[in-house]
């Protein structure tokens, strides 16, 4: 119920939902719950959570961003343009209702790959340590 008030406050209208997707460049996957249009034509990322979502939910969306952006690179007719904003939301899902919550730090992208090639620097070190 939480969802359909939020859908339609919002105009969600989806483009892809479950998506899987892998950043072919950093060499990571996911699975990206929403992929939309919102209000007047915005596209938007929505990441579901059902319980309490964790500190790094901005991380992750961001992630996902990434990984559509490296998507539509490589494709011959692109969803959308390299340079189209798009905005990314957690939505925590409540029986009757949802909250939504905006990520808008410019740096969250920047975090993410920096995490994501930190795992990979410290997986490898231990290989030859």
């Amino acid at each position: 119920n939480g969802f359909m008030e939020k859908a339609e406050d919002m105009s969600i209208r989806p483009i892809f939902t479950e998506m899987r997707g892998l950043h072919g460049g950093e060499w990571y996957a996911g699975t990206l719950d929403l992929f939309c249009l919102i209000y007047t034509g915005d596209l938007a990322i929505i990441d579901l959570k059902t319980g309490t979502p964790p500190r790094c939910s901005e991380l992750q969306t961001a992630g996902y961003e990434e990984m559509l952006r490296y998507i539509v690179k490589i494709q011959k007719h692109p969803t959308f343009g390299e340079k189209d904003k798009i905005r990314r939301f957690t939505m925590q899902l409540f029986p009757n209702r949802a909250v939504m919550k905006e990520h808008t730090d410019p740096y969250d992208s920047v975090a993410f790959i920096a995490a994501v090639r930190l795992f990979k620097w410290v997986s490898e070190r231990r290989k030859t340590i």
